[in-house]
């Protein structure tokens, strides 16, 4: 008995804190995907503002002292990079539902409906029955041993004979039946967990385009010999179909680091002084103020889809199938097994007593 409850003590909190783990994860990508969002749209908008009043802008810039063609240059290269802009942020909003539809919804449906009872059953229901199962297999046990001895009571002694051969069976049906199913469903799906997770994929998801999505996702992370690009953007490109690599090169570019910087010197009075357009002016602020956290945004969310970020939730849940799940099967197979055993060799002899016993009076 104390192997059983020894055995499952935290399988089930461990399952969970690993979900858990997942929907933070999920919520933060999702987080960082809507806050580059954000930043794109202020920065398309500047781009669209800056592009059509570009004329009126180097003039303002001249009268500044800024005759540096590179800055010029780094507002013509982001206008050209608008459809690139247009293709992510799009990207985004399909990355998002997806993210939503599959992994949200999931998690929520398991904690709904799963969680509440799991949970219930591990701090109490479990210790129940076990109890119960172990408590009578032991009353009936020595109720049996001894009425059998003597047979004084023959009725009483085959009453409890009968409930020893009832327990038996059930620990032997849970035992060497379900507990054993269990512990080879374990080692199977220890195994074959990801070919599990792909072919569920395919099942589920009916929409092609999102079913390629998640196929593509899994396969980044469950081919960990496979070469992938760690370049940045990378993971992003491979998890979530989101490919930021053109625009995280782009700001890398001194020509935008310069452009960048001197906007964000340039005084919006001088600019309003000098007869820029007050959209103008605004679109100038807005630029600077969305390049400069782009970059850092762009690495923290390809971080979070990588397999560095993603290795240690992959191989904890390996761990909890392969490692916690199995050896808690073991444990128990083995455990009420063992106790099935004993009990039929106890309730042998003491059918065979009161049998000979039965016979004896007879004669």
């Amino acid at each position: 008995m104390y192997e059983s409850l020894q055995s499952t003590d935290s399988q089930v909190s461990n399952f969970w804190s690993l979900v858990d783990t997942v929907e933070e994860k999920a919520y933060n990508t999702t987080k960082g995907l809507q806050t580059l969002d954000s930043s794109l749209a202020i920065l398309e908008t500047s781009i669209n503002t800056l592009d059509s009043d570009s004329a009126a802008l180097d003039e303002a810039f001249a009268a500044l002292g800024n005759t540096n063609p590179d800055v010029s240059n780094a507002i013509n290269s982001l206008s050209d990079a608008m459809p690139v802009i247009e293709g992510v942020r799009s990207g985004i909003g399909s990355g998002i539902q997806a993210i939503d539809d599959y992994l949200v919804t999931t998690i929520d449906d398991l904690q709904a409906d799963i969680q509440p009872p799991s949970e219930s059953f591990e701090s109490t229901g479990r210790y129940i029955a076990i109890a119960v199962v172990f408590a009578l297999t032991i009353i009936s046990a020595l109720g049996s041993g001894l009425l059998s001895l003597r047979v004084k009571h023959p009725v009483w002694a085959s009453a409890f004979v009968a409930l020893l051969w009832l327990f038996v069976t059930l620990l032997m049906l849970l035992g060497v039946g379900l507990l054993n199913g269990v512990r080879v469903v374990s080692k199977d799906a220890c195994l074959y967990s990801e070919t599990f997770a792909v072919n569920y994929a395919k099942d589920k998801v009916q929409d092609p385009q999102k079913k390629e999505w998640i196929l593509n996702a899994l396969n980044y992370y469950f081919n960990a010999s496979e070469v992938v690009d760690e370049q940045p953007g990378a993971a992003l490109k491979a998890v979530v179909n989101v490919d930021i690599r053109e625009i995280y090169r782009l700001i890398q570019t001194p020509e935008v680091a310069q452009l960048t910087a001197f906007l964000a010197s340039v005084d919006p009075d001088i600019l309003s002084a000098a007869g820029v357009p007050p959209t103008t002016v605004t679109a100038v602020q807005d630029i600077s103020s969305a390049i400069v956290p782009l970059s850092a945004t762009l690495a923290e969310i390809d971080y979070l889809v990588s397999r560095r970020s993603v290795q240690p939730v992959y191989e904890g849940a390996k761990s909890l199938i392969c490692c916690d799940f199995s050896s808690a099967s073991d444990d128990l197979y083995l455990a009420w097994t063992i106790v099935g055993c004993i009990g039929f060799v106890l309730g042998f002899f003491c059918s065979i007593r009161i049998v000979r016993h039965t016979f004896s009076n007879k004669n």
